[in-house]
């Protein structure tokens, strides 16, 4: 909690000391200042870009076929039967391969504290009928594609990968801010914050382990290039029912918070992945 409200204290101190050097700046001075502001923003924004599109090659071209996996234009994704097949296709893909054993993802030790903006993909959902938030949400080649530290948003020098894969509790997950399902198969976005934990790392060892918790998912569906330049996910479609958390807004007129249902995948999971080999298409034939 300390460290935290120290982080409060330097922004603020910043924000002030930007405001001085600003007044006693010229007209002329200030507009200069801002435009090299907005310049900063506007690489950020590049750099973000790129971070995005290497996710999605690299999600290509190590777990899929990429001649079967385009980028999705912004014409194609009012088709809900063309994205349902495409999302199917991706979970397919998903479970057709082995997760490799637990590790500490010693990689989230240079984050500890940090929150994480992370792309990944939904593999499996770990449902707990008892207690929902024991329930735990698989996710696949989770990248990283910025940190924010002390206030400030940094982009890493490369495209980290934190694991071939990351566990998710049901209970860290705070917030739905762009999107009201999650299906197996969709591309994620979200914010999660590093935190430390004892478990079974490498070896079996009992060690000092990495989590994300704090989680507030910013869009999961399918990935599109919108405009033709910015890719982008399309989340607000019709999923026929194949989807394993869904939020429920209050009906219009009436008061009352944000329901949310989770129910089990009807997709392999990945203990399945081991025993039968082949993908069992549920429902494929509906969409």
């Amino acid at each position: 909690m300390k460290k935290r409200k120290n982080r409060k204290a330097l922004a603020k101190l910043a924000d002030e000391l930007f405001q001085q050097k600003i007044n006693r700046m010229s007209p002329e001075e200030q507009v200069a200042e801002y435009l090299k502001i907005q310049e900063r923003i506007d690489e950020f924004d590049r750099k973000e870009e790129q971070r995005e599109r290497a996710f999605y090659d690299d999600m290509r071209v190590k777990s899929f076929d990429a001649d079967n996996m385009p980028l999705l234009d912004s014409d194609v994704i009012s088709d809900e039967q063309a994205l349902n097949k495409y999302r199917y296709g991706v979970a397919s893909r998903l479970v057709s391969h082995e997760l490799t054993a637990p590790s500490s993802r010693a990689i989230l030790s240079n984050y500890e504290g940090d929150t994480l903006h992370i792309l990944g993909l939904v593999s499996d959902y770990e449902h707990n009928a008892e207690n929902n938030g024991r329930g735990r949400l698989l996710i696949e080649m989770p990248y990283i594609v910025n940190y924010m530290h002390n206030g400030a948003t940094y982009t890493p020098s490369n495209s980290p990968t934190i694991d071939s894969h990351v566990w998710i509790q049901m209970s860290n997950m705070k917030g739905l801010n762009g999107t009201s399902q999650i299906s197996i198969g969709d591309v994620i976005n979200f914010t999660a914050e590093v935190y430390a934990y004892r478990g079974k790392g490498d070896y079996g060892i009992r060690a000092t382990k990495y989590g994300l918790k704090n989680v507030q998912v910013y869009g999961s569906g399918v990935l599109y290039r919108r405009n033709r330049k910015y890719i982008a996910v399309k989340s607000d479609y019709d999923r026929h029912g194949d989807y394993i958390l869904k939020a429920v807004l209050p009906e219009k007129g009436q008061d009352g918070q944000v329901k949310v249902i989770l129910k089990p995948s009807v997709h392999p999971h990945y203990q399945e992945r081991y025993e039968n080999g082949v993908y069992r298409m549920m429902g494929v034939e509906e969409y």
